[in-house]
């Protein structure tokens, strides 16, 4: 969907940028790992040890980018989210993950 109320809260790309290879900081797994575009933490998905999605609930934080295949997800609407707020996110993340 491209409305989202929750994308209002989508932060700014940190000035270091994004790893999109980044292990989850809560229990260090490498694979599907999902970052927080509120407070761009790295943690894994529901496949592993579902930290992202208690982050979300705990933190009200609930849009998220994966960083296996850079889609962007809203916890709140339970839906994928493609709009002007998480573009600029999924831009860090893709030259990360494949050079520009």
């Amino acid at each position: 969907m491209s409305q989202c109320a929750h994308s209002a809260d989508v932060q700014p790309v940190p000035a270091g940028g994004i790893d999109a290879s980044a292990a989850c900081q809560e229990c260090d797994h490498k694979d599907e790992n999902w970052l927080c575009l509120h407070c761009y933490k790295v943690l894994c998905s529901r496949f592993a040890k579902e930290h992202m999605i208690k982050h979300s609930t705990e933190a009200n934080h609930h849009v998220v980018l994966s960083l296996a295949d850079l889609s962007t997800w809203c916890y709140g609407c339970d839906s994928y989210v493609d709009n002007d707020k998480t573009q600029a996110a999924k831009d860090a993340a893709h030259a990360n993950k494949f050079g520009k």
